[in-house]
């Protein structure tokens, strides 16, 4: 039986600013303490690697409009700052909150992980490994087709469906599970039109806990 792949890119070169760096949850120890438990359980000797690749456009525009990408790609010319969410083109403006991070590696981490799931995927889709685990930052699930949020620029686990449900990958229908403290607001508005793909979201419930979508 094929071996479980592991995909593991931690990019330490995407940090929040200085001043919030000390108390930020989205930081590169949050996928490296993960690795390290896995080594200290001895599982790297069972697991495959599967080697991170960056998303092409293509892949990524596949889920997210071309504003989207091009708002993400101006990222890595910007001033590094925190902000809340935004969406990309002329329309676009800023929400509450000001925990979102970028500088210049924002732009290349997301895609990298984005990448990383689809490389994943694509190895079990052509029989080299039997399941996978993608450590891989930033996270996805809170970004729209477009909108980045949550500390979410490009939703990886839906550019991964998409990939596999493309002529290359071969697949009818796809089965996204969420299983995450906050609801994954991002792919279920990507998804809900799209009768190829059945998503459901395993959450906290309550007003008020972000994103909130979950309580209407």
């Amino acid at each position: 039986m094929p071996a479980i792949g592991l995909v593991y890119d931690g990019h330490a070169q995407h940090l929040p600013p200085a001043s919030a760096r000390a108390t930020h949850i989205e930081t590169p120890e949050r996928v490296s303490v993960i690795y390290r438990a896995l080594g200290k359980a001895r599982l790297l000797d069972r697991l495959t690697r599967v080697a991170p690749r960056e998303a092409t456009r293509a892949e990524a525009e596949a889920v997210h409009t071309a504003e989207h990408l091009d708002a993400l790609e101006a990222l890595a010319d910007a001033e590094p700052s925190l902000r809340g969410a935004w969406r990309g083109g002329a329309g676009g403006g800023w929400s509450l909150g000001r925990d979102m991070f970028h500088d210049a590696q924002t732009a290349c981490a997301a895609r990298r992980a984005a990448g990383g799931v689809v490389a994943l995927t694509e190895g079990v889709l052509r029989g080299e490994i039997s399941s996978g685990f993608a450590l891989v930052r930033p996270p996805g699930h809170h970004a729209c087709e477009d909108r980045m949020a949550g500390f979410c620029f490009l939703n990886s686990v839906a550019v991964a469906a998409r990939a596999a449900l493309s002529p290359r990958g071969g697949l009818r229908r796809v089965l996204v599970v969420d299983w995450d403290v906050h609801h994954g607001d991002g792919t279920q508005a990507i998804f809900e039109e799209d009768p190829a793909v059945l998503f459901f979201s395993l959450h906290r419930f309550g007003r008020g806990f972000f994103p909130g979508a979950a309580a209407r």
